[in-house]
């Protein structure tokens, strides 16, 4: 299990394949299929939650990671950037959701 330190708090990173298929249909199909991982970053004080899908380059956050790591962030965007070859970030809020670039 990878780990970070970010504000003075070690986060351990678990990653949770996942796939989220439809039925098949008359002819073998798929109406949908994702793959990708979860990644979970738990700490003493928290869990956050964060989505990756195979083939893209962006990683989501179920909330604002910059409210959470701060002036940290930074070490976060390369970690991802680096570990998962992540390009943006995005994060939902009350108004939908917002990507930043990494």
């Amino acid at each position: 299990m990878d780990k970070i330190e970010v504000n003075g708090n070690l986060y351990y990173i678990e990653v949770i394949p996942f796939e989220d298929k439809s039925e098949k249909d008359d002819t073998g199909q798929y109406e949908y299929y994702y793959k990708g991982k979860h990644l979970l970053f738990h700490s003493e004080k928290e869990v956050i939650r964060a989505r990756i899908y195979e083939g893209e380059d962006v990683i989501s956050f179920s909330k604002n990671p910059a409210l959470i790591f701060g002036e940290n962030l930074e070490k976060l965007k390369e970690y991802l950037n680096e570990e998962y070859g992540m390009k943006k970030l995005g994060f939902l809020h009350k108004e939908g959701l917002s990507y930043v670039n990494l």
